[in-house]
């Protein structure tokens, strides 16, 4: 057995060292730019806080403080982030010991949930590995609200405030205390009344705060149900029968077979039931939640949803002889890599990696032709055309070089440059007043970008009109 567990840790470990591998691999993004622009305005900052409905102070901090300390490279808060993220695994596998599994149990259904492909996609961007911090931020109250030990409510209340600086789905970290202590006590918890108060508090301030939000992408609608209720359906299965599915071969196996006995089949029903309804919770607040229907906020659900795993394959290994315990692990982890290699494709989509590039050189180029201050424009050729074209408006539509996520990573990338975004359909490129100083971007059909420089004309000093 012990030689099954040094193998488990084996596999786990290199696991983590390819997600790693991955995740630290991630660039900038257009979004990743809108972030850092703000945190350098302590005003934009504070009123984005009220604009967008959402309190996510420490990712935000991490990108803007990295970008002050060591400029554009994305390697550096990569990491960071990345190393916080797996901060989870360890967490998760210490909420799941204090609630009665196994340590094997706990470890593996921890790196079922970490390493899986709903956490992967959901920190494809810099900026959206918010969702994945929040998940660590819960996990790290539970832990703290579980353990059996002095000052326990002192230290899970804290937690909890870093908690609500780091992610909204922190209001669902007393809801799921509640429950996974009532499923193992039989009982609510009457000695976490500092971590109760707390929770109230925040949430009365975190609702005072948004009372006058316009609304936006975090409004609960009932027409969003629907879509979210598929989606968490999809996600689901895809989870157990597509990330997991060797795991739940050999739970059925053990379950079924002779060594099976009743008690298990009762005892991994309870594993199931409670862990399916914490899943639910976990997702609960975004089902009527518009336009995030995705793996975004599947990232707590999914560690709910490892608990059973953890458990099936645990009994699966205690059951098997010991070779045969670790042919399956062997043969698990074939599996498990099998399904997370792709995941290397879904990292930064490759149009939009090409897209920031393209852009980037094609200012770059364009500032060393010139190399003078001032305004310049920034021209995105697309042959389909952005929505606004498309709905009708005129065919070059000029947006706020303050307010768009490119024209913020022009700036911070060319300090004491103004670029103006253009975007502009082919047809009317032949009539556009591009200048010599201005930077032009070609998109195809496919939606990949071309980056040309910007052909001097005749008229090579017009401005471009707003």
């Amino acid at each position: 057995m012990q030689r099954t567990n040094r193998l488990l840790a084996i596999v786990i470990a290199c696991g983590v060292v390819f997600y790693a591998s991955v995740a630290a691999q991630t660039e900038h993004a257009f979004n990743d730019w809108d972030w850092i622009a703000i945190t350098r305005s302590p005003s934009l900052w504070l009123s984005a806080l009220t604009r967008y409905e959402s309190v996510r102070v420490v990712s935000q901090a991490i990108l803007g403080a990295s970008f002050s300390l060591f400029g554009p490279r994305a390697w550096v808060p990569a990491i960071l982030l990345t190393a916080l993220n797996l901060a989870s695994l360890p967490l998760l596998a210490r909420v799941l010991q204090r609630l009665g599994l196994t340590p094997r149990a706990a470890w593996i259904a921890a790196a079922c949930a970490v390493l899986c492909r709903a956490s992967q996609e959901a920190t494809m961007f810099l900026a959206s590995g918010e969702a994945a911090l929040g998940r660590t931020a819960v996990l790290l109250v539970l832990d703290q609200a579980l353990a059996e030990r002095p000052r326990a409510d002192l230290r899970a209340a804290a937690c909890l405030v870093v908690a609500f600086l780091t992610h909204e789905m922190a209001v669902l970290a007393v809801p799921l205390f509640l429950l996974v202590t009532a499923a193992r006590d039989r009982r609510l918890p009457r000695d976490r009344k500092v971590l109760l108060a707390t929770a109230l508090a925040l949430t009365a301030a975190r609702v005072a705060l948004f009372a006058r939000t316009p609304p936006s992408t975090h409004r609960l609608t009932t027409a969003s149900i629907p879509a979210n209720l598929t989606y968490f359906r999809r996600a689901w299965v895809q989870f157990y029968l597509g990330d997991h599915l060797v795991v739940l071969v050999l739970a059925l196996a053990l379950l079924l077979g002779v060594r099976a006995e009743r008690r298990d089949g009762r005892a991994f029903g309870l594993v199931l039931a409670v862990s399916a309804a914490a899943a639910c919770l976990a997702y609960a607040p975004y089902f009527g939640a518009s336009a995030y229907h995705n793996a975004y906020f599947f990232t707590l659900a999914a560690a709910c949803a490892a608990a059973p795993i953890g458990w099936a394959f645990d009994r699966a290994l205690e059951a098997l002889e010991p070779s045969r315990a670790r042919r399956a692990l062997v043969l698990a982890a074939a599996a498990g890599l099998a399904v997370v290699w792709p995941v290397r494709s879904l990292r930064l989509p490759s149009d939009t990696r090409a897209l920031t590039r393209a852009t980037r050189d094609a200012a770059r180029d364009a500032i060393a032709r010139d190399g003078g201050e001032g305004e310049r424009c920034l021209w995105l050729v697309s042959p389909t055309g952005s929505a606004r074209l498309r709905s009708g408006a005129p065919a070059a539509a000029v947006l706020d070089a303050r307010h768009d996520r490119t024209t913020n990573m022009l700036a911070l990338l060319h300090p004491g440059q103004r670029f103006v975004l253009v975007e502009l359909d082919p047809a009317s490129l032949a009539h556009a007043p591009i200048a010599a100083r201005d930077a032009v971007v070609r998109l195809d059909d496919r939606g990949l970008p071309h980056a040309e420089a910007a052909a001097g004309r005749a008229e090579g000093s017009a401005r471009c009109a707003r």
